[in-house]
């Protein structure tokens, strides 16, 4: 292949490329909002566990946290979580049924959906948890907002207190919010 065959080669390969990122995700339409990388960190109070009401069968207790934190776009943030927990070994177990909002301090919120399995340390009184989150809207800037991720809390058991830690992506169209 001469040198010159090969630069067209490359140059088409280039071009190709730069196409499918400004296309945007598989199945996007143009002029959807890009996705856009959303990361952020919270250290919740547990609250104590309450009777599974409303939660799933099987469901032992409910499970509540809540407490500060700083996200990606949003900057400081209120954030809750809810969910119903069930056990499926004496040291595992998975929740379900959650949510969770995230409040700037302007008010603006994100709504998720949550879900997911935790393991207690055999040792140490910590609860490792595998959680993933689906973006179900907001308000504000959010409103209709999209988006998914995962996160990987620890739980103290003792103090009470969870501390995670936040990655995915969201999509959002924040053009016809008035800025304020």
């Amino acid at each position: 292949m001469s040198t010159t065959r090969k630069w067209r080669s490359l140059a088409a390969a280039a071009a190709a490329a730069m196409f499918a990122l400004m296309a945007g995700p598989a199945g996007a339409e143009p002029g959807d909002p890009p996705q856009l990388p959303f990361r952020g960190s919270v250290t919740g109070v547990d609250s104590p566990m309450a009777p599974p009401d409303g939660c799933f069968d099987g469901a032992m207790w409910r499970y509540h946290s809540e407490g500060p934190g700083t996200f990606g776009r949003l900057g400081t943030v209120w954030f809750e979580i809810d969910h119903c927990s069930a056990m499926t070994s004496p040291t595992a177990g998975y929740f379900a049924d959650g949510t969770i909002s995230i409040t700037a301090a302007n008010g603006d919120q994100i709504f998720m959906d949550e879900w997911g399995t935790f393991e207690l340390d055999d040792i140490l009184p910590l609860s490792y948890v595998d959680l993933h989150w689906e973006i179900t809207g907001g308000t504000g800037r959010f409103s209709g907002a999209e988006g998914e991720g995962t996160a990987a809390p620890i739980s103290d058991l003792v103090a009470g207190t969870t501390t995670a830690d936040f990655t995915g992506w969201i999509t959002y169209d924040a053009s016809d919010v008035a800025i304020k």
